[in-house]
């Protein structure tokens, strides 16, 4: 049932566009290394064409990873 669930949420969020494709949680075919090399090349094309001390940056990556299977049921 959860399964089902997820695949519902998931297909209603993009059908609705409401998800970037800088998402990579929970998407198939999208994971944690291409965001963070696209996180990565994004932050290093804007300090590039910005003035030394204008650029910044601000990165918010949370991992999740196993959180719920540790919680005591």
């Amino acid at each position: 049932m959860e399964g089902i669930c997820a695949d519902r949420l998931r297909d209603h969020l993009d059908r609705r566009r409401w998800l970037t494709d800088a998402q990579g949680g929970f998407r198939s075919g999208r994971g944690c290394t291409e965001v963070l090399i696209d996180l990565l090349d994004r932050w290093w094309e804007h300090t590039d064409s910005t003035r030394p001390g204008d650029a910044t940056v601000t990165a918010v990556l949370l991992d999740l990873a196993k959180a719920f299977d540790k919680i005591s049921h």
